[in-house]
């Protein structure tokens, strides 16, 4: 009887540390498009910022182009929080959008600022 139970708690021993390892592995997000202004003009030098939940995750500014691309790290912690993005420039109105799953696998994501 002994060994069975010493078996048990190792048994549950090894599913609370592999229940930790994977949730201490990191996902990445990577996304990319343009920032333009109601007009299509490039808008360069934007800032671009990407955070889950509280936390920054990147952040970067548009090209001449207004083309931009952004890579982090992301928690895949249950609960961390959901995707952000926000984009920014003086002179225009700033652009806030939760992501959902869907625009998270789309190649480009491309954005319009308001002029102020």
């Amino acid at each position: 009887m002994k060994t069975s139970f010493k078996n048990q708690v190792n048994f549950a021993l090894i599913l609370t540390i592999l229940f930790f390892l994977v949730l201490s592995c990191d996902a990445w997000i990577g996304l990319s498009g343009k920032v333009q202004d109601e007009n299509g003009n490039a808008i360069n030098q934007a800032k671009i910022i990407v955070e889950q939940g509280k936390s920054k995750v990147a952040e970067e500014k548009s090209g001449n182009d207004g083309s931009f691309g952004v890579r982090g790290d992301l928690s895949t912690f249950p609960f961390a929080g959901r995707i952000k993005l926000t984009v920014s420039k003086e002179g225009y109105e700033v652009y806030e959008k939760f992501l959902s799953q869907e625009e998270l696998n789309r190649d480009k994501i491309d954005v319009t600022l308001k002029k102020n």
